[in-house]
Order: structure tokens, then sequence, then C-alpha cells
């Protein structure tokens, strides 16, 4: 599996972390995700800076 890919994974899983929490919050669950909230924000600072760090390596490749 190429690492771009590999880094838009960890920018979606990040992404549906951040978005469990939001829901958790506006639907008023009862439940508390504030560990899986800043692990999605974690997750998706290292995926994009993956994903800069890949497309530009392929720039400078060609």
């Amino acid at each position: 599996m190429n690492n771009k890919y590999k880094a838009y994974i960890f920018v979606c899983a990040g992404f549906i972390m951040v978005l469990i929490n939001t829901l958790s919050f506006i639907m008023d669950w009862e439940t508390n995700f504030i560990p899986i909230w800043i692990f999605g924000i974690a997750f998706i600072d290292i995926g994009v800076k993956r994903v800069k760090r890949e497309t530009n390596e392929q720039k400078i490749s060609k």
C-alpha cells in the first residue's frame, strides 16, 4: 500500500474520531470522548503532514 494512502487513512480515522465527539456533544449523549477527540486531532495533524511530505517527494522525483 502506498504511504500516501496510509496517510489518508490516518486523516479519515482522525476525522471520524472528532465527528463522534462532536455528535456526542450536539446530541447530548451520555458519553465522554475527550481522549478520542485529542487522538483524532493528533491523527489529522500527523496524516496531513504525511500527505504533504509524500506529495512533495513525488514532485521532486518527477
